[in-house]
């Protein structure tokens, strides 16, 4: 819900967004924190700041980082939740089930602020810590 808000608040056209199954509201929680997490800029169309596409139209990379900007909001979105969607699913090559919400800050901002990106996801989730594992918070 948070996501679509984001898009509505963006002036973004809202398409289909499809539903992950068992661990859809989990994917779009962690996903809707992560966007207020990143404030990725709005032309660039990556709430999830994302170096990869998973198959999403984009121009290439916008920084040194490799940050990509994506042809449509929607292409960043679900770029965003095809990779939480494999960090939940245990098919990341990155990131797994066991990956701590600490872990997770440091390794996803390269460092760059990660106590605040950190405090931002867990303030917006409302039930998880830093020491907590993606795993057992989709338990909660």
């Amino acid at each position: 819900m948070a996501a679509m808000y984001f898009m509505l608040k963006m002036g973004q056209s809202v398409d289909y967004i499809p539903n992950f199954g068992p661990l859809d509201g989990k994917i779009k929680a962690l996903a809707a924190a992560i966007i207020i997490a990143e404030g990725s800029p709005p032309s660039w169309n990556n709430p999830g700041d994302l170096t990869r596409s998973f198959g999403f139209s984009n121009s290439g990379p916008q920084n040194s980082a490799g940050v990509l900007k994506f042809d449509t909001y929607h292409d960043g979105l679900m770029a965003l939740y095809n990779q939480i969607s494999m960090i939940l699913n245990n098919t990341s090559s990155v990131y797994s089930t066991n990956t701590t919400f600490a872990s997770l800050a440091q390794s996803y901002t390269g460092g760059d602020n990660a106590d605040g990106w950190l405090n931002t996801v867990l303030d917006k989730l409302g039930n998880a810590a830093p020491d907590m594992t993606l795993g057992d918070w989709v338990q909660v």
